[in-house]
C-alpha cells in the first residue's frame, strides 16, 4: 500500500454523481494499472467490451506486458455492481480518479493517451499523471493552457487523496484540442514535478531500509514533506536528507515543532559529533 485506505464512503459516491451528471455529461474511471498488473482484465470481464479503453495501446510496440501496467479509462454506469466489488482492491493505492465531461470514450482517450509521454530539455518521459500521489502536482506545474489540453471540457476531475478521500481538479471546462504530438515541458516545470515526487522516495528509501511507522501513510507523507522544506531552507547536505527525515519520523513532532530549524541545527551538529 502507497496511500491510505479508502474511507468507506469513497466509492458509494460514484452511482451518486452519476445520476446527478448533467445531460450530455458521462462519468469516467481512470485507473493506473501499473500498481495490479493485469487489473484491466479483471475489469474488462464485468463492463461491457466497449467501456473499457487502454492509454498505451496507442504507444510503438505495445506487448501484452506494457499493457498489462497501462493505465485505462471505463466508462462508469451505476449498474454493475462487480465493478464495484474490482474497485475495493484498488484501496490503498494512488490509482483511481473519476472525469466528468462531454466527450465519449474514444475522444477522451486519445486527450489522455497524448499526456502519457512528454518532452522535457529534449528527452521523452513516462508522465505519471494517473498516479494520484502525482496528479495534483502535474496539474499545479501546468500552464494554464497545457491544463485545458489535458482536462478537456471536463468539468470535475476528482482523485483518491493520501488519506483515502476525494480530492478535486481545479478544471475550468475550457476545453482546448490535445497537443498534436508529445506535450514539452518546460525544465522549470518538469523540476517542480521531480521536487513533488522527493518525499516519497524518500519513504520508499526507508521502507527498503526495514523501516517503519504505526501512523498512518498520509501523515508519514506530511512529516516527511515538511522535514524536506526544513532541509531546503537550511541547506541541509545532500548526503544527510534521508536521516534527517528518517530522525524527523522517529519523532513525528519533530518536523512540525515551531522551533524545528533549530532542532534541525543540533541535529546536524550531532551528526559532525559522530
Amino acid at each position: 500500500m502507497m496511500i491510505d485506505a479508502y474511507v468507506p464512503s469513497l466509492l458509494a459516491e460514484l452511482p451518486r454523481r452519476a445520476a446527478q451528471a448533467m445531460p450530455g455529461q458521462q462519468l469516467y474511471l481512470l485507473i493506473d494499472g501499473v500498481f495490479l498488473p493485469g487489473f484491466y482484465r479483471r475489469v474488462g470481464a464485468v463492463v461491457p467490451h466497449d467501456a473499457l479503453a487502454l492509454l498505451f495501446d496507442v504507444l510503438p510496440g505495445s506487448t501484452d506486458q506494457v499493457l498489462a501496467v497501462s493505465p485505462f479509462l471505463v466508462r462508469y454506469s451505476a449498474d454493475l455492481p462487480r465493478l464495484h466489488v474490482l474497485l475495493e482492491q484498488c484501496s490503498g493505492w494512488p490509482m483511481l480518479s473519476v472525469i466528468q465531461t462531454t466527450e465519449t470514450l474514444p475522444q477522451l482517450k486519445t486527450r489522455l493517451a497524448v499526456w502519457c509521454v512528454i518532452q522535457a530539455d529534449g528527452q521523452r518521459f513516462n508522465f505519471r499523471f494517473p498516479d494520484t500521489r502525482r496528479l495534483p502536482g502535474i496539474f499545479q506545474a501546468l500552464r494554464e493552457e497545457q491544463r485545458a489540453q489535458m482536462a478537456g471540457p471536463a468539468t470535475r476531475w476528482s482523485y483518491v487523496d493520501r488519506s483515502g478521500q476525494w480530492q478535486e481538479l481545479a478544471v475550468t471546462g475550457k476545453a482546448l484540442a490535445a497537443p498534436g504530438d508529445k506535450p514539452e515541458l518546460e525544465m522549470q516545470q518538469f523540476g517542480d514535478m521531480v521536487g513533488d515526487s522527493e518525499p516519497d522516495e524518500m519513504l520508499l528509501r526507508l521502507s527498503d531500509r526495514g523501516r517503519n511507522w504505526e501512523f498512518s501513510l498520509s501523515q508519514q507523507h506530511a512529516v516527511v514533506l515538511q522535514a524536506l522544506a526544513i532541509a531546503d531552507s537550511a541547506g541541509l547536505e545532500t548526503d544527510l536528507r534521508l536521516e534527517w527525515c528518517e530522525a524527523c519520523l522517529d519523532d513525528a513532532r519533530q518536523a512540525a515543532h515551531p522551533l524545528s530549524g533549530e532542532r534541525l541545527a543540533r541535529w546536524r551538529d550531532a551528526q559532525v559529533l559522530t
